[in-house]
């Protein structure tokens, strides 16, 4: 399974809404709130689809698309952030290295992380060039274009998504959704489309359903191809240029390691992650 781990601002976010539950979790006398959650939401996606084999994938702090396109997900940096928002954020910052590079490999995960390249890029990757029957588990409709490969949870939906579901939902293949997207451009990366087209007429035109009486429909037609052609690099999965991976098959995770960390009333307590030695060591790692 491949899981397009969360954004550190998303944790803020997550953890913002959570600050008032009563519930701390700290280890070393470091708070470790992020970890908790990251494990919690682990534990409820093996429970939902019956496994224990994840591979990770991780944004690059480097990003292709925005050196093409400086406009690109420029609306994810907040200039208003509140002292406490500040202090969460850092904080998150703090505990995804640790997470990606100590204590997932250490359990038995693969993290992959490519340079210029986002999460959803290696999970393209990874379903298109292998043969390996996998899930990724995302709530982002970009990667509806990849259900020709694999199958899709919806996170936010708690739902298994098919080629097949995506075909009788929108008249094409789930392989061309990424048209929908150059047309009507994508919100809440900064791309913009046509304007005044939004998914629905998108899909409407891909279809056929769409009558040239209509501007909308003259608007499509009369585009600026040099636009629909940047969304195209843009939405199109993956971005130009990013490497072929060969993971390993997902291997069984070190769950006795995995209880040894102590998981007890939703609370995913560390020994110790004060530095990368002691998590080794509480591991059993020499």
């Amino acid at each position: 399974i491949g899981w397009d781990a969360w954004h550190p601002r998303t944790f803020t976010w997550m953890l913002l809404e959570k600050k008032d539950s009563g519930k701390k979790f700290y280890s070393g006398g470091v708070d470790n709130n992020l970890m908790t959650q990251f494990f919690i939401t682990l534990k409820h996606l093996a429970d939902s689809l019956y496994t224990d084999r994840f591979i990770f994938a991780w944004d690059s702090p480097i990003n292709k698309r925005k050196q093409q396109y400086s406009w690109y997900k420029n609306n994810r940096e907040r200039k208003d952030e509140t002292p406490l928002e500040q202090e969460y954020f850092a904080n998150c910052m703090r505990q995804f290295p640790i997470l990606r590079d100590v204590i997932l490999p250490t359990l038995g995960y693969q993290c992959f992380m490519v340079e210029g390249y986002e999460a959803d890029d290696i999970i393209a990757s990874i379903v298109m060039n292998n043969k390996e029957q996998y899930i990724f588990v995302s709530s982002d409709a970009d990667m509806y274009q990849l259900l020709p490969y694999a199958r899709m949870y919806d996170f936010k939906h708690k739902q298994i998504l098919t080629k097949e579901w995506f075909q009788e939902t929108c008249g094409f293949p789930a392989s061309d959704w990424w048209k929908v997207k150059m047309i009507a451009g994508c919100s809440t990366d900064t791309v913009p489309g046509v304007e005044g087209v939004g998914e629905k007429t998108a899909i409407e035109y891909l279809n056929g359903k769409l009558l040239p009486k209509y501007k909308k429909y003259q608007a499509i037609k009369q585009a600026d191809p040099a636009m629909l052609a940047r969304n195209e690099t843009l939405v199109r999965l993956p971005f130009a240029g990013c490497p072929i991976l060969q993971p390993t098959r997902p291997v069984q995770p070190r769950f006795v390691t995995f209880q040894h960390l102590v998981w007890k009333h939703e609370l995913f307590y560390f020994q110790s992650h004060a530095n990368q030695e002691s998590i080794k060591q509480s591991l059993g790692m020499k």
